[in-house]
Formats: structure tokens, C-alpha cells, sequence
């Protein structure tokens, strides 16, 4: 049986409006100003969001991995009207250094 696979990649821009938009909706913490957003890792990924160093030199950095980054983009790609499919196997991975969602329909 083939396999259809779609791939939806995000800017950086587009990547931490989905993030934050879901920290809002959700009651979770996310920096007001962005200095560093940084992707690690290709089929895993991690990305840190990190605020300005305040006066101290503290940093209040968030985190997301793996399966934390479907929902926030699943959310961002409903509020902007990108069709996607319901049913298929939806994963993150890093494409051209673009977090990027995979979606399997068998």
C-alpha cells in the first residue's frame, strides 16, 4: 500500500507564534521578548526559547521536545487555515534547519 507523506515547515517567526500562542492558551510560561530561539537534534527535536538576560544574568529559558511540538503547531496551522489531514501518523522533525511537521497517511 503507498504511503502519502506531507510536510508543513515552519519560519522561525511562524515557530515561536505557535509556541507562545499555546503557552498562552495553556496557562504555561513563555517569555515576553525572544533573544535566542535554538533547534537542536533532527528527529527528536529540542527547542529552547530564551528571554533577554535580565540584570542579574539569570536566564528563564523554556523548552519544548519532541511530542510537546505537535500540539502548538497543530494549533497554529488550524488558526491560519492550512488544511491538514485528521487521521495520519504526525511527528516533528528538522528539515533545512525549519522545524517541520510530518504527517503519514497510509
Amino acid at each position: 500500500m503507498a504511503t502519502e507523506i506531507r510536510h508543513v515547515m515552519f519560519t522561525v517567526e511562524e515557530a515561536i507564534t505557535a509556541l507562545r500562542e499555546y503557552c498562552i492558551s495553556a496557562g504555561k510560561r513563555f517569555p515576553h521578548q525572544v533573544a535566542v530561539f535554538s533547534v537542536e537534534g533532527v528527529y527528536d527535536p529540542l527547542v529552547r526559547v530564551s528571554p533577554p538576560a535580565d540584570l542579574a544574568g539569570s536566564e528563564k529559558s523554556v523548552s519544548f521536545a519532541g511530542k510537546e511540538l505537535v500540539a502548538p503547531l497543530l494549533l497554529y496551522c488550524r488558526r491560519k487555515k492550512i488544511p491538514l489531514p485528521a487521521r495520519g501518523e504526525k511527528e516533528i522533525v528538522i528539515l533545512n534547519k525549519q522545524l517541520t511537521l510530518v504527517i503519514k497517511l497510509r
